[in-house]
């Protein structure tokens, strides 16, 4: 497809260490369980995010992250997502977003559930960054500036690697320490691990 989110996303967490070879992912060996529930063009509706929430928990997915938000008003039903997230955390997933990138709107939807990680963005010198969503539903801030991240874009060419920003990349690397923590301590609850990261 022409959308290469899900690849810039998936680096942060698990890149390859030690190969040479432009980053290293956070977490050392996370697998990824690639869901889509965006189209080419990065559009789609809660309801169409909902099926692969629930996909990815039926089919022994740890730790979903979710770069991907929209407003409560949004048609194409938030409650569907709701219940997606409510069936997720009841079968022991721990659940990450990205809480949304203006601070003029409240922290977008799966983010402001209360069962999902809401991830706002810091800088390299661990100051805020000013575009991040932010709200009461907000959990954590990880690193989200200017972010080395995998690429795969076919109208860029030969770019294995660029700099990327947002909160799309925080949350990967909230997700990826949890991972980190997960496969240390694997009796842990994903309630457990969420109070150990926050």
């Amino acid at each position: 497809g022409f959308n290469d989110h899900g690849t810039r996303v998936s680096g942060v967490i698990s890149a390859v260490h030690n190969n040479g070879l432009g980053m290293a992912g956070v977490s050392l060996g996370a697998k990824i369980m690639p869901v889509r529930v965006l189209n080419d063009l990065n559009i789609a509706f809660p309801s169409d995010a909902a099926p692969g929430v629930v996909w990815a928990a039926d089919n022994g997915a740890d730790i979903l992250n979710m770069s991907f938000g929209w407003p409560l008003d949004v048609l194409g039903g938030v409650e569907s997502l709701r219940d997606a997230v409510t069936y997720a955390h009841m079968s022991g997933c721990l659940l990450v977003a990205s809480s949304g990138n203006s601070p003029l709107i409240d922290v977008l939807y799966p983010a402001a559930f209360p069962e999902v990680m809401a991830v706002t963005a810091t800088n390299n010198r661990d100051g805020f960054w000013g575009n991040s969503t932010t709200g009461p539903e907000v959990s954590v801030s990880a690193p989200g500036v200017k972010v080395l991240v995998t690429a795969a874009n076919p109208f860029e060419p030969g770019v294995e690697y660029k700099l990327d920003t947002g909160t799309s990349f925080a949350a990967p690397m909230v997700a990826a320490a949890a991972a980190v923590i997960w496969s240390e301590h694997p009796q842990l609850t994903n309630d457990e691990v969420r109070e150990i990261l926050e």
